[in-house]
């Protein structure tokens, strides 16, 4: 069995090994709350809103023509209805991300003309129409420094 002592060969790499070995124990707690935090979502839900496995369920029991709290739907379902599930699942969420992509996409086309003053959207589309300046003493002189 290996000691500590065997693992760090001088103090200045223990020490950096045990930092690093707590840096190493933090990030993984990290990535085991976030998996839970994850898992949590998929089954419960966050909020108001509705867990894909949950989401799932109510779909297959739709298909079944049951209640969703009737037992195991998932052992009892045939493979033809799981796959008219993941269809509808599919297309649902297609068709969401569709409407929410439009609304992004309209309001990103009206915010220019409800936040843009008149002028500003005059004055970038116009041409100029008043002449050119006179040049003058000054500008004959060549370049000035300011």
């Amino acid at each position: 069995m290996a000691t500590e002592d065997d693992t760090f060969e001088s103090d200045d790499e223990s020490m950096e090994g045990a930092s690093g070995n707590a840096a190493s124990r933090s990030v993984e707690q990290l990535g085991k709350q976030l998996q839970k935090l994850v898992n949590r979502s998929v089954q419960e839900g966050f909020g108001p809103i509705t867990g894909s496995a949950v989401y799932a369920d109510a779909r297959l029991a739709k298909v079944m023509g049951r209640p969703v709290t009737s037992g195991d739907l998932r052992a009892e379902a045939t493979p033809e209805q799981i796959e008219r599930v993941i269809s509808r699942v599919i297309s649902e969420s297609t068709t969401a991300t569709g409407a929410a992509g439009f609304t992004t996409g309209l309001g990103g086309f009206t915010t220019p003309w409800c936040f843009c003053p008149p002028t500003s959207r005059a004055h970038s589309s116009s041409t100029r129409t008043s002449p050119a300046p006179s040049p003058t003493s000054a500008d004959t002189n060549g370049p000035t420094l300011m």
